[in-house]
């Protein structure tokens, strides 16, 4: 069977992309399970997503093996006596549809996690209700487009039964979708810019918006491809541009969706190796001070400033981004110690003149 450039690439896009999606929700179960050892709502809907990411990749298995980018005449025309295009692109837009519901609530849960602020949280409760809006409106335009309903599955019942017009099928809820894209977009965008934060969750904040942004523009792009569908002439080369670009929209916004979860695993093994050394570092002198001359006993602590440091974990926990005094291991210290529900680990030794006592509490 002869190929194409463009099926060839089609291919390799799917392969590619959909794995690396579907790696990245592992990932972040991984991360909730064993590192952050708790479990939000974006964390739950990510989970929703990786599971529906299998689906898109099977479905466009099914698209790759209709020929769908291939030379024609293959089965990815609407003059296939089978219909196996019509059912096809009769159930794309639903799962496409249902796709970004669960990935715009997946951002959109992550959003109530940057600031307590009133007002950003009720406009993220707006983008809640038109993410609903536009999920339920788009799949009344493609469940409901002919009358009777059966006959959108099949070509020549589409040309005796009353159905919308095709332009309309197919524009309407893809300006409706960028639109949305757009808002969730934008809308952190004032909240973060006004808080303080290190560089390097900068970068990570900005990493977050680099992947989602290139969703957006995969968005816009899929005009083109949809152009396409309405020529009868270009069929297959339409839905193969559709599957690169619909590929590599899903699967960037899946992985600016779990970036922060995957950089938690980053920042937790950075953390263990600083302790480590600096374990290492202060090992041979830990035992080496703290006693004065004349039997006077003396208690040295290695964690100080306990109140202070407790007081910034709190306002942390209020808002992530905030620039915090505390180093990344203090915040690791205080994550660990509120998640076994224990007090924070100290370490004292008491000298005097007749023995010396040693209590320990170990801080791993």
């Amino acid at each position: 069977m002869a190929t194409t450039t463009l099926q060839v690439f089609a291919y390799i896009v799917t392969w590619i992309c959909f794995p690396i999606g579907i790696a990245s929700s592992l990932v972040r179960i991984y991360s909730c399970s064993h590192v952050s050892r708790t479990w939000n709502p974006d964390d739950y809907i990510s989970v929703a997503m990786g599971l529906a990411l299998i689906g898109v990749l099977a479905f466009w298995q099914v698209g790759l093996s209709l020929g769908c980018g291939g030379p024609e005449p293959n089965k990815c025309n609407y003059f296939d006596l089978g219909g196996a295009l019509v059912r096809y692109l009769y159930i794309l837009p639903i799962y496409y549809t249902f796709m970004h519901f669960i990935i715009k609530n997946a951002f959109l849960a992550y959003y109530l996690r940057l600031s307590p602020n009133r007002n950003f949280r009720l406009w993220v409760g707006v983008g809640f209700g038109l993410n609903m809006c536009s999920f339920l409106y788009a799949l009344l335009i493609v469940v409901f487009q002919c009358t009777p309903v059966t006959a959108a599955l099949k070509t020549l019942a589409r040309l005796t039964a009353q159905c919308t017009d095709r332009q309309f099928v197919l524009y309407t809820p893809a300006v409706i979708n960028v639109i949305l894209d757009i808002y969730i977009f934008i809308l952190p965008i004032p909240t973060l810019a006004r808080l303080q934060m290190p560089r390097r969750k900068k970068w990570a904040v900005l990493s977050v918006f680099l992947f989602g942004g290139g969703a957006v523009i995969m968005g816009i792009l899929r005009f083109h491809p949809v152009v396409k569908l309405l020529a009868i002439s270009s069929t297959s080369s339409g839905v193969g541009e559709i599957i690169i670009i619909v590929a590599l929209e899903l699967n960037l916004a899946a992985l600016a969706v779990n970036l922060p979860a995957i950089r938690s695993i980053y920042v937790k093994r950075a953390n263990d190796r600083k302790n480590l050394n600096s374990r290492l570092t202060n090992g041979g002198a830990k035992y080496g001070s703290g006693s004065k001359p004349g039997g006077e006993s003396q208690t040295v602590s290695n964690v100080g400033g306990r109140p202070r440091d407790a007081h910034e974990m709190r306002q942390l926990q209020e808002n992530p981004l905030r620039d915090s005094p505390l180093s990344d291991s203090q915040e690791e210290l205080w994550r660990n110690i509120e998640n076994a529900g224990e007090n924070i680990p100290t370490r004292h030794k008491t000298i005097s003149s007749r023995h010396e006592q040693f209590s320990t509490v170990d801080l791993s």
